[in-house]
């Protein structure tokens, strides 16, 4: 039996300790896990109430549910992922089953990875509290083995072991990084002003100066990143609802982004193409078959150039605004970095909408130096490509700077060397270019598990399946590189001395990697209904002969399910809509007066949607919405209301609302359900019907009409008036 030690419980560690004790006959391997926490998940949060940790337990993936899982645990056999104060649609309602989030938020996604241990790995085979101080590859009479030398960190007792292969799965986030700018008359440790990295902002309060949230000046954001995007988005939202700045006469103050690059921001569901207003999971349009050309499918590994660079912008904002010649209009990108560098891109729902109602501010430069200010406030100094630019009054400061490799410090210099170990490159500080990214041919016997700069479960899941059938062969060799040696220098290189070649993904041709690795380890398709080209990658469409087929079965029926359910019909239509809602509007009210036969009246006004955490248990996402004219003679349909979205129904729900206690919804007024069968008019505009508290269908009719996944303008419509918003 081959002794096997994988130091870390996160996705990576989970998933190659199943692989070796499952897809392999019994007495192979004899595996141990080193976690040195007390749970499973590594920066995944297990419960919707915990504090420490690098992640918001609240806060999305940005990749949908089918991305986010391996192949033999479906969502669907997740259980008890519900909190009291936090209403999921893991719950039942009407007596029917609701689906998972397509995005789950990042507790649940810890709750899985518990599940998934408990299923698949028996007690003892993960050691808590345990951490690896060393594991050094050393010589002995029985060949090459691994020494590792750990500590119990509750009695604090070393002990030491021996192993014939080593599974590294610590992965690269482990110590965020320091904000790498001048400081003028203060200490980043002294500061007064609050000043934190991103994975420990975990609501307003954490930003609050002198115990008050900010309503004025600045708050400064730094770091262009997925993380960055993120948490500017978050603190907008955090900080409206501890203001209620949708009051009138309330504020908020400007959250400036600074960011070294452009990025785009991209919702979790997109149009699908077509004659038809339809919507899907990103994922679902990024990661199908048939977008490849013909031919065998290769992972693509290269650095960016300007054509390539190009073409992902072109496509990028084709999804964003629905145009063969797309229009600058909609994109959150300044005119002036058009032309030039690697599109960055988030997935986000908010983000841009807060950049269009001016909430956020986006800056492209570099923090050079942060000064304090006379009122003890802060001054930060940034350059960008044409001068540098002062921005004052600064509140708080959340930085979004990554994370170091201090992680890797249990390897010993011999092992780093023979790594290509680069510390000056976080990104990408190893220099793996065997075994599908996992290892080097001069270290047959270690395998490093979620180093290649991508968040994708399956290609963990492969590279767990490449480690155990190298380690299985009797003859465990030095592997031939992968052939990407070449590109993993050029991306150094690149980021040594031209950023603006250096990919935001270096990995990121998931498809293309998935279908390599599937056809290198001989894995068996579960294609169900679709063909082999056909259909979105997941990780349940391969499994090895250890795998659980009806667990993967499952996932492949839910996935195709809704893919059906996306093409045919006007499911996530009522996300897409609400998501584009927020912010002002301008309104035209046209009725028509009984009392004067034809006659109508007109009155001019505005609708403010105004973005906040859910205040009741039964919705995930809710607008307050102020409606109020400006001249006009028409005021009775001026004052609050609370819209509000259920993931669960694909509904939107418009409740009447008390202004004077906080806004709070008080009762459900109208119901709008998304009809089927063709759009009205255009071809870009999409009808909902409006159904009564009391179920009946009511005499208003809602048209909002897409210009790729944004609404441009909306009606509402009786037989005897007109409301008319656009931008």
């Amino acid at each position: 039996m081959k002794a096997v030690a994988i130091i870390g419980a996160g996705p990576s560690g989970l998933v190659a300790a199943k692989t070796l004790l499952h897809s392999y006959p019994g007495h192979t391997f004899s595996v141990q896990v080193f976690e040195q926490s007390q749970t499973v998940g590594g920066l995944w949060p297990v419960t919707a109430d915990q504090k420490n940790g690098l992640i918001n337990p609240h806060m999305r993936t940005n990749l949908c549910r089918f991305t986010i899982c391996f192949s033999d645990l479906a969502w669907e056999s997740v259980d008890g992922i519900q909190s009291p104060e936090d209403r999921t649609t893991f719950d039942r309602r009407e007596g029917q089953e609701i689906q998972p989030p397509f995005y789950p938020k990042a507790w649940q996604v810890g709750h899985y990875l518990q599940q998934y241990a408990r299923k698949y790995l028996a007690d003892g085979i993960i050691s808590f509290n345990t951490k690896v101080l060393s594991a050094d590859r050393v010589a002995s009479g029985d060949g090459i083995t691994w020494m590792l030398t750990t500590v119990d960190t509750s009695t604090r007792q070393e002990s030491q072991s021996v192993f014939d292969f080593l599974i590294v799965a610590t992965g690269l986030f482990a110590t965020p990084n320091s904000l790498p700018c001048k400081f003028v008359g203060f200490q980043a440790e002294t500061c007064t002003v609050p000043f934190l990295h991103s994975s420990y902002y975990r609501g307003a309060s954490d930003i609050a100066l002198n115990n008050e949230i900010p309503a004025s000046g600045t708050i400064l954001v730094i770091g262009g990143s997925h993380s960055g995007g993120e948490i500017a988005t978050s603190m907008a939202l955090d900080i409206a609802d501890q203001q209620d700045s949708f009051k009138v006469g309330g504020s908020l103050p400007n959250i400036v982004h600074v960011t070294s690059h452009h990025m785009f921001a991209i919702p979790s569901f997109t149009q699908r193409s077509g004659d038809k207003v339809h919507f899907t999971p990103l994922d679902f349009s990024l990661y199908d078959l048939s977008h490849r050309p013909e031919g065998p499918i290769s992972f693509n590994v290269a650095t960016m150039d300007a054509e390539k660079a190009y073409a992902l912008k072109t496509r990028i904002r084709s999804i964003l605004e629905g145009l063969d010649t797309p229009d600058s209009a909609l994109s959150s990108e300044p005119s002036e970095t058009k032309a030039t560098g690697t599109p960055y891109a988030i997935i986000s729902d908010k983000y841009l909408e807060f950049i269009r109602s001016g909430t956020i501010i986006p800056k492209i430069g570099r923090v050079i130096s942060l000064t304090k200010q006379p009122n003890d406030l802060l001054s930060a100094s940034i350059a960008t490509d044409s001068a540098n630019e002062e921005t004052h009054d600064i509140r708080a400061i959340v930085y979004a700077t990554g994370f170091g490799t201090k992680n890797l410090d249990f390897l010993s210099p011999k092992v780093k060397e023979q790594l290509g170990f680069a510390s000056q490159f976080p990104r990408l500080p190893l220099q793996l270019d065997a075994e599908m990214l996992t290892t080097t041919p001069s270290l047959p016997d270690l395998s490093l598990i979620g180093f290649s700069d991508g968040p994708y479960w399956g290609m963990l899941e492969m590279q767990a399946r490449n480690a155990a059938r190298r380690f299985a062969s009797d003859a465990c060799c030095a592997p031939p590189t992968d052939g990407i040696a070449d590109s993993v220098q050029k991306f150094r290189y690149a980021m040594a001395n031209d950023k603006s070649s250096v990919p935001q993904n270096l990995f990121g041709d998931y498809v293309g990697f998935m279908e390599h690795a599937a056809e290198e380890l001989r894995l068996e398709r579960v294609d169900l209904n679709w063909g082999a080209r056909e259909g979105v990658v997941t990780p349940a469409r391969y499994i090895d002969a250890g795998s659980n087929r009806k667990e993967a079965e499952k996932t492949m029926t839910a996935l195709q399910q809704n893919c059906k359910i996306a093409s045919e019909t006007p499911a996530f239509v009522a996300r897409a809509v609400f998501r584009s809602l927020q912010g002002v509007w301008n309104r035209m009210h046209t009725e028509s007066v009984k009392e004067a036969g034809s006659q109508t009246e007109t009155a001019i006004g505005i609708m403010v949607f105004h973005p906040r955490r859910i205040s009741g248990g039964q919705y995930d996402y809710e607008y307050v919405c102020l409606e109020s004219t400006v001249s006009g003679l028409d005021r009775k349909g001026d004052g609050y209301s609370v819209w509000s979205y259920d993931e669960a129904r694909d509904e939107i729900d418009i409740l009447s609302a008390n202004a004077e206690v906080g806004v709070k919804a008080v009762e459900l007024e109208q119901r709008l359900r998304f009809q089927t069968g063709q759009p009205h008019v255009d071809n870009k505009t999409v009808c909902a019907v409006a159904t009564l508290a009391s179920g009946h269908r009511g005499d208003q009719t809602y048209r909002f009409s897409f210009r790729g996944v944004h609404v441009t303008r909306f009606s509402i419509c009786s037989c005897r008036e007109i409301k008319a918003f656009y931008r």
